[in-house]
């Protein structure tokens, strides 16, 4: 759990920061409901379509299939899944190719870490499978299929009672003190502060011409300026 993800919900509720209590929690429970069914629906059909990975999972794995080809398998104990995957020179690559991985099918494990990482398989291991007659997807990890993604929004939303069927409150009312209203206008700034925000510090700058702070050189009302307009061409 990141920073990221806290944007990611400020962004989702973006529409409902100004709203009262009720129409807050109004607003967020409808939200839900809606994100809930949209993807329940919209992978129900995917799977009735036969997919059985979700979208991420398939580019990924196709954009590794495709540099198999320019890989060398030699296998080192079949019997226990290790084998050697060499790569060819690659001057358009970034690390130029030319390298040597260590493949275990039956640990899932790679040198190169992309397998343990993504757990999606890496060229290195497609290589080791189509050697082997071996379908790669089937080392695809189970939390990009379609059924996991689905179980994650299964979750059931009862339908809220009406208004005229809640209970009645039993306790103290509630009511907004007007004194600690906020005033209008940008609020101070609470951030701590750290050495990015060494500029805010700083001096302003001058203009050259009159050292004031307000303005720069290009526009000081001392700077005397001749018209544009009656410039005669020769």
């Amino acid at each position: 759990m990141t920073t990221n993800m806290s944007e990611c919900f400020n962004g989702v509720l973006k529409g409902a920061r100004g709203l009262p209590i009720y129409a807050l929690v109004d607003y967020i429970w409808c939200k839900l409901v809606t994100y809930f069914n949209d993807r329940r629906t919209k992978i129900l059909g995917d799977i009735e379509h036969g997919q059985e990975f979700n979208k991420h999972a398939m580019e990924k794995y196709e954009a590794n299939y495709e540099k198999w080809t320019r890989h060398y398998v030699r296998p080192f104990n079949q019997q226990n899944g290790v084998y050697q995957v060499c790569t060819t020179h690659n001057p358009h690559s970034s690390d130029g190719g030319d390298h040597s991985h260590e493949v275990r099918l039956l640990e899932n494990t790679c040198t190169c870490g992309k397998w343990e990482i993504y757990k999606i398989p890496c060229p290195h291991v497609i290589a080791v499978c189509i050697r082997e007659h071996v379908n790669a997807m089937r080392y695809i990890d189970p939390c990009y299929t379609l059924q996991q993604r689905f179980a994650t929004y299964s979750h059931e939303f009862c339908v809220p009672k009406d208004k005229s069927l809640w209970r009645e409150v039993v306790g103290p009312k509630l009511y907004p003190d007007p004194e600690i209203l906020r005033d209008k206008g940008r609020p101070m700034s609470t951030r701590i502060r750290n050495e990015m925000d060494w500029r805010e510090s700083q001096p302003k700058p001058k203009c050259g011409v009159c050292h004031e702070e307000s303005h720069n050189c290009r526009r000081c009302p001392n700077v005397i300026r001749t018209s544009t307009s009656s410039h005669v061409p020769n």
